[in-house]
This record gives structure tokens, sequence and C-alpha cells, in this order.
């Protein structure tokens, strides 16, 4: 069994990466060049999606192979795996990614807070602590992005309305959407167009929308996004006519995650950055008093030598 643990190692699960990565890259272009409808991007969101379970798993286990040793990160996997498999079982939520994601995100954060822990309650200076709390910070990030791409791009439901003046009002995933006329203006070298729209919960109107129309030769689109912690719901022009408007409504569930990681990310790095240019002025301050101390030294010398 120690020769199985001893084979395990970090250049292999970042080989897994790598070719897990080329796999999605793979399936995204897929659906680039065959996709043309929702039905059709769904179908290879969905095949993206458990590559992206794999990909969370191989992260968790580089991370935990780097803090814990082969030994320990092999049982903490496993461990994982094992509350993964419960969860879907067990779990209300009606989602295999959102199940398999959840236990693999708790289990990362939950090591990293340890790690972070024992790297606070070591006598060192706070320059150091934030240099090896970095990279941490920065994985954990990752493991967040990931989870964010997997649950917005599998979860997200897509469904197309059309719009006219005897229907300006849609139910829409719990939101109403209701279509609040065209707006235009010539530009000069071109038209732009606003299609307005009122999105609204419970009766209660929560923001208006705009998608962005702009005719030239050829036209343009600009969608409509509106935002809260939740989801994304992101509105495009389907076809327009005399009498109607076609428009497709997208959700982006826990959009939050990504912004959140992206954030995260961006803290990680900075930490990590502070870190080493606080090391480099120390080690540098330490070389200008050796060197001030060896030309005093030198100075010294040479008085006493005059003197004698």
């Amino acid at each position: 069994m120690d020769s199985f643990y001893e084979k395990v190692n970090l250049n292999d699960l970042f080989l897994a990466t790598a070719i897990l990565l080329g796999i999605i890259a793979f399936i995204v272009f897929l659906g680039i060049i065959l996709g043309y409808g929702p039905a059709d991007k769904s179908y290879y969101n969905f095949r993206t999606g458990f590559v992206m379970l794999v990909l969370l798993f191989v992260l968790s286990a580089c991370l935990f192979l780097r803090l814990y040793g082969p030994r320990d990160a092999f049982q903490i996997s496993i461990g994982a795996l094992a509350i993964t498999i419960f969860n879907i079982i067990l779990s209300p939520v009606d989602s295999i990614f959102f199940n398999a994601s959840v236990p693999i995100l708790f289990v990362v954060a939950f090591g990293i807070l340890i790690e972070f822990i024992k790297i606070l309650r070591r006598d060192t200076s706070l320059y150091r602590k934030s240099k090896e709390i970095g990279p941490h910070v920065v994985h954990l990030a990752i493991v967040v992005i990931l989870f964010g791409v997997i649950i917005s791009s599998v979860m997200g439901v897509s469904e197309q309305h059309r719009f006219s003046s005897d229907d300006k009002n849609w139910e829409f995933q719990g939101y109403e959407i209701e279509f609040m006329g065209v707006d235009s203006k010539d530009m000069g070298f071109a038209e732009k167009y606003f299609y307005n729209f009122l999105i609204s919960k419970e009766g209660k109107a929560l923001d208006e929308v705009e998608i962005v129309e702009v005719k030239k030769i050829k036209s343009s689109y600009r969608p409509g996004i509106y935002s809260d912690l939740k989801k994304d719901i992101y509105l495009s022009l389907r076809g327009v006519s005399e009498s109607s408007v076609v428009i497709t409504a997208k959700t982006t569930p826990l959009s939050s995650f990504l912004w959140g990681g992206t954030i995260m990310l961006g803290i990680g790095i900075l930490l990590r950055e502070i870190g080493s240019i606080s090391r480099e002025q120390m080690e540098k301050a330490k070389d200008n008093e050796a060197e001030s101390y060896e030309k005093k030294f030198k100075r010294e010398l040479e008085k006493h030598k005059k003197d004698k």
C-alpha cells in the first residue's frame, strides 16, 4: 500500500488536470461548431458538467496532497467521494451536479480553513503569513469559480417567448417579464433600437432591462441583463416583425460564486505578492546592513594601521 501512495504525486494530478481541460475544450468546440439552438447547447453543457466534476475532484486532490501528503490526501479524497455519493442519493435537490459539487467544495473550504488557522498561529512575521496564505486562497478561488461554472452552465434554464400587442407579459422561472415597447435613435452612421423590458417578482418591480440592436449593414445585438445574488437573467433578441418581438431568456444560477471566486483569486495573488515583495525588501535591507558593516570594518582597520 505504501508503494501505491508513493506513486501518487502532483505531476500526475497536473497531467490529469491538463487532460481534463483538453476534453472540456474539445466538447465546448463541438458545441460551438454543431450547436445551433438552446437544446443543442444544453446537450453539450450537460456532458461538460461530468468532466468538470472530475476536474473539481482532481484539483481538490492536488490541494490535499500538497497540504497533508499522499496517505492523508488519499484518505481525505475517499472520504469526500463517499460524502458526495451519499449527498447525491439523499439530497432533495434534483441536480446531480449541484449535489456532487457542494460536498467537495465544503471539504476543500474546511481543509483550507484549518491550514489558515495553523499559519496564523505560527510565530512568523505578518508578511511571511500572507505569503503562505496567498496560494491557498488562490486554490480555493479556483475551486469556487469551477463550482460556479458547473452550476451556472448545467443548471441554467433557457426559454423562448413571442411578445405581441395582445401578449406583453411572460411568466419565466418565478419572474414576470413585461415588454414595455421599443425606442429608436438615429446616429447617422447607424440606427439604434432599444427593446425595453420590466422584470418583476410577486408583483414588485425589480429592474428595467433593455436589449440594444444596432442596425448598420449587418445588425448587432447587446443582451439585457438582470442580476441578483441568486441568479442572472439574460434576455437576447431572436426575431422582430411588425407585430411581434421574439426573445430568449436564460438564467445563470449562483453566478455570485463566479464573481466571489474572481475576487478571492485577486486577493490571493495580492497576498502572495505582498509577502514576496516584503521578503525581497527585508533581504535587501540585510544585504545593505552587511555591506555597511563591512565598509565600516575596513575603515576602522585602515585607521588602526595608520595609527601604528
